[in-house]
């Protein structure tokens, strides 16, 4: 029988990739960092964002965009709990093991892992998970536990990364495949991000939605490397006509108000239109 586990936390201010064993690579998982690693399966990872925006729509709040910077954080505690064998927010050490016992230190706490990668934070929540075979499983039961929920629903919230390591665990019956999980939600100090059609990777129609963060008196939008189109009040949500053109399609916003300034970007993949 597989048992699934949930954790969360919050403070303010389809295919596998091969994952090594743990005796192999438990030592790069050693003090308070965060280490850029692989994905293992990106389509996982993205549907966690997509279904996270999609309930997010269905209780009227804005999409989060998703960043590097905490797709980073969060992949490496998905692979940090693997390696060395904890369910935590925490980072734990492996120290020693007699018998059936493991020993660990805590170099840090999540929100010093997270901070000190995803710089100029104002707000951090993580949610993690064990167990869950696909997206819309480990989203369930998220949404099923009050606190995780109030984790994706988060007004405070921006920026989201997601994190998913893969390994062999041992339980009744013998050896499994499990699945970590790791949702992290930020926002940083003057970051307002563009977020395109609730951050899904692609659409098939140029007529996209736009979600724009902060209040502004005025903005300007651009497609791709175009000129800029005339200034006009901002407005946090609107439709917009991508460049009908096959391929990796972006859409920038300047932003003023007074002596206050801002340029945020974000690409989406279309579909369809001539090609590229």
């Amino acid at each position: 029988m597989r048992t699934h586990y949930l954790l969360a936390i919050l403070i303010s201010a389809s295919a596998f990739a091969a994952a090594p064993a743990r005796a192999q690579d438990a030592s790069v998982f050693k003090g308070c960092t965060v280490v850029p690693l692989p994905s293992v399966n990106e389509a996982f990872e993205q549907r966690v964002v997509e279904l996270t925006n999609d309930h997010r729509a269905s209780v009227g709040l804005p999409p989060l965009k998703r960043v590097s910077l905490l797709d980073e954080t969060a992949r490496y505690h998905a692979n940090d709990m693997r390696a060395e064998d904890y369910f935590a927010h925490e980072t734990l050490d492996l120290d020693r093991v007699e018998g059936n016992t493991y020993y660990y230190k805590v170099p840090c706490d999540y929100s010093q892992r997270i901070g000190k990668h995803y710089k100029g934070w104002v707000t951090l929540s993580e949610n993690i998970a064990q167990g869950q075979e696909t997206p819309e499983e480990v989203v369930a039961d998220w949404l099923n536990s009050p606190g995780h929920r109030a984790n994706i629903e988060g007004k405070d919230f921006r920026e989201i990364g997601v994190g998913l390591s893969v390994g062999e665990t041992q339980g009744c019956g013998g050896t499994f495949t499990t699945l970590w999980w790791v949702q992290n939600f930020g926002a940083r100090r003057n970051v307002h991000p563009l977020v395109i059609n609730r951050e899904y990777a692609q659409t098939d129609n140029p007529q996209v939605e736009i979600y724009i963060y902060g209040r502004w008196a005025q903005m300007r939008l651009r497609n791709d490397d175009g000129e800029w189109g005339q200034w006009q009040p901002f407005s946090n949500s609107f439709t917009w006509q991508l460049n009908a053109v096959a391929g990796l399609r972006q859409v920038c916003a300047e932003l003023r108000s007074g002596s206050r300034r801002e340029t945020t970007c974000d690409t989406i993949l279309l579909t369809t239109g001539a090609p590229g």
